[in-house]
């Protein structure tokens, strides 16, 4: 699933002639399973229940440093975040952003509500 996104997102970035038909808005997104970064902090976010790739303008691409991010309890954070327990929360993949070095996790909730969301964690620890 990620060399396939990856290619797709060399593909629709111009890299062999390639012309992708991009269309601006909120898309619905489902479910994230996989996530990988373009040029200039672009997220591509895989979500094989729509059967669909978005593209996310992420803006983020001031560095942000270059040290380790240790927060403990995350699934239990997270699962705060989402209204949940981290029993009902899955981090299904984790990249970090190469424009600024911030880490993005892709996370899905299981049960009740359900749901994705992405994860930013910054190099200072901050989470949003």
């Amino acid at each position: 699933m990620r060399t396939l996104l990856a290619a797709i997102a060399a593909l629709a970035l111009g890299g062999s002639g390639f012309a992708a038909d991009f269309a601006k808005g909120t898309p619905e997104v489902k479910s994230i399973t996989a996530l990988a970064f373009g040029p200039n902090g672009v997220l591509f976010l895989a979500d094989p229940t729509t059967a669909t790739i978005v593209a996310v303008d992420t803006g983020d691409t001031a560095p942000g440093g270059k040290d380790n991010i240790a927060i403990e309890k995350i699934d239990e954070k997270i699962a705060n975040m989402m209204g949940t327990t981290a029993a009902n929360v899955q981090i299904k993949d984790v990249r970090a952003n190469p424009a600024s070095g911030n880490v993005y996790l892709a996370v899905n909730r299981q049960g009740a509500g359900g749901g994705s969301m992405i994860v930013k964690l910054t190099r200072d620890g901050k989470m949003a």
